[in-house]
């Protein structure tokens, strides 16, 4: 008999392992040091994880299933703008045909054709 999770296993875990964790912090009183941390964390868990998939799947309700695999395609290269914009990151040479080649890929994807009307 296989045991079957709705949601998959991680909401179970989550449910069991940070009652066991904040309960042996307190006991052993090395909850201090983590309670930052522990803020960032949960912050960064919800901020950029939790709600951008949220509103992706939202999303993906919204519209072509053809036209969310090209945003999700485009992702990275957007990613790497921002962090070139905000952050100062320089991509290399190799780097930027790769971006290029993403670009050039979704371009022909969005096609309603694809390749089949050129090839």
């Amino acid at each position: 008999m296989r045991l079957m999770f709705p949601g998959g296993a991680i909401p179970y875990t989550l449910i069991i392992t940070a009652p066991t964790a904040i309960t042996y912090s307190i006991i052993t009183d090395s909850w201090r040091p983590i309670v930052n941390p522990a803020l960032w964390g949960v912050y960064l868990g919800i901020v950029t994880t939790v709600i951008p998939y949220r509103l992706f799947a939202m999303g993906v309700s919204r519209v072509r299933a053809s036209t969310a695999s090209v945003i999700a395609t485009v992702e990275p290269v957007l990613a790497a703008l921002w962090g070139f914009l905000l952050f100062g990151q320089v991509p290399t040479a190799l780097t930027l045909i790769a971006y290029a080649l993403i670009i050039a890929a979704s371009i022909i994807v969005s096609f309603e054709g694809g390749l089949n009307g050129v090839l």
